[in-house]
């Protein structure tokens, strides 16, 4: 409550109109000195009885900041005038609920002309993708909101695909991570990740989710004609992320696609760098890009488009990567909640590392073949060599089953040798190059490093 305040009501015509102002449970992206602007713009009707117009904007803890534009009443002609005003006040990101007003100083009154309340300073994220972006609740397990919903984390908008409920929803929202296609939804490893960053960053986060299941990447590109096309996919992400006024202030995105494009793996790449490319001009602000490696299951993503999602990921120290591969609770599509947990799991501390400057964890990330080589001149044993890989991995009785020399040659045994594995075979080998697939569902175990992240799936890699 604003107790200084007197509130005094107008019968009058009201002497401001605001063509830009703030909405309750309003999440301001912060800039790098860890403030954010909280802005009023409009029109002041001026008349002799008017001396001040003020934004002041108050912590629940008590602090409180204010902007004024003061006019001298003696200067004032006769009859009224009217001229733009601009105020704006510079608060800083924390767990911090704030209050704004807009107030009116009229013949030595303070009049409260409006009012805005749960507005918060902290980061934005984005999700895209297809259905396992979208991560609803596909089970009907309703966990998602019980374990990690929380005031602190938000999204603007309606999540749809429905152009006319998207154009309509312009309100902010406490993020939710269930009903797919609804106002502030934002999936369930979208909203646990973000659970993450509040409690171990103590900073609000604001999280878009664009994701639409079923499609292919050729359905996300941008209308060059109309970036904003509410029609498709790209435009409606771009326009939610433009009217709450964050698109240049998003720090990370997280794409997780391409089971849809099936063996189109040169289509999905060229896709996704043009993609890429839209992103950079429409989302300036953006730090760091996550892509998923999907895996085996529906939609049959071939090996090469997976291996071009991993690779993706060396040539830009911005880009990085996380797999789907050795989560359980897969259904050869989709995931249950614990599992998409478990994708929030993998990618927090990669976040906060990254983003937040964390201390890089051991094994933080998955094992992501760096060479294959063989052992001696007999060719009848190979070394292949990791990254992200502190330790010894872990190589469970029949996790190596879609480890595969290109000649066919037979592998008879699979051991760890601290952070790298030794193929033994059966005879001697003319293979040039090393792949692994993978599997879909729960049935096969996987080789994980030391903090139970699965191998990344990889093909071609040659063999020295």
């Amino acid at each position: 409550m604003f107790a200084i305040l007197i509130l005094t009501l107008q019968s009058t015509l009201n002497p401001v109109e605001i063509s830009e102002g703030p909405q309750d449970w309003q999440l301001f992206p912060r800039g790098e000195n860890g403030l954010a602007e909280i802005e009023v713009r409009g029109d002041w009707r001026l008349d002799a009885s008017m001396q001040q117009l003020r934004l002041v904007v108050q912590s629940e803890g008590g602090a409180e900041w204010e902007s004024f534009e003061k006019v001298e009443v003696d200067r004032l002609s006769t009859g009224s005038q009217v001229r733009p005003f601009q105020l704006s006040v510079y608060a800083p990101a924390g767990l911090v609920e704030y209050e704004a007003f807009l107030i009116l100083k009229r013949n030595g009154v303070d009049e409260i002309l409006n009012s805005w309340s749960h507005l918060a300073v902290g980061d934005v994220l984005i999700v895209h993708g297809q259905s396992n972006a979208v991560a609803a609740d596909y089970y009907n397990e309703q966990l998602a909101n019980s374990t990690d919903q929380s005031p602190w984390i938000r999204s603007f908008g309606n999540s749809g695909t429905d152009p006319g409920l998207v154009a309509a929803d312009l309100a902010w929202h406490i993020a939710g991570g269930e009903v797919g296609g609804s106002s502030g939804f934002i999936g369930s490893w979208g909203l646990d990740l973000a659970r993450q960053i509040v409690e171990e960053e103590g900073i609000p986060v604001a999280v878009l989710n664009g994701a639409v299941g079923g499609t292919t990447v050729a359905q996300h590109q941008r209308n060059e004609l109309d970036p904003e096309d509410l029609n498709t996919i790209y435009g409606r992400l771009l326009y939610r992320a433009n009217q709450s006024g964050i698109a240049d202030r998003a720090r990370a995105l997280f794409w997780y696609q391409g089971e849809s494009d099936g063996p189109h793996a040169r289509d999905w790449l060229n896709g996704f760098k043009t993609m890429a490319a839209d992103w950079k001009e429409d989302y300036a602000g953006l730090e760091h890009l996550w892509i998923v490696q999907v895996r085996r299951g529906c939609g049959s993503p071939s090996l090469q488009l997976r291996d071009f999602q991993r690779r993706l990921t060396h040539a830009d120290v911005r880009m990085h990567a996380a797999t789907a591969n050795g989560i359980y609770g897969h259904d050869g599509c989709h995931f249950h909640y614990s599992s998409y947990v478990s994708l929030g799991a993998q990618l927090g501390p990669q976040v906060g590392h990254h983003l937040y400057g964390q201390v890089a964890l051991a094994d933080m990330e998955a094992p992501d073949i760096q060479s294959a080589t063989w052992t001696d001149a007999s060719h009848t044993a190979l070394f292949l060599d990791f990254r992200n890989v502190s330790g010894s991995l872990q190589v469970p009785a029949g996790s190596w089953t879609t480890l595969a020399l290109d000649d066919g040659a037979v592998i008879t045994q699979v051991t760890a040798v601290g952070n790298r594995l030794r193929l033994d075979l059966a005879a001697s080998s003319t293979a040039s190059t090393v792949e692994f697939s993978g599997t879909s569902g729960n049935q096969t175990p996987w080789i994980r490093n030391q903090r139970g992240l699965a191998l990344m799936s990889f093909m071609g890699v040659p063999i020295q």
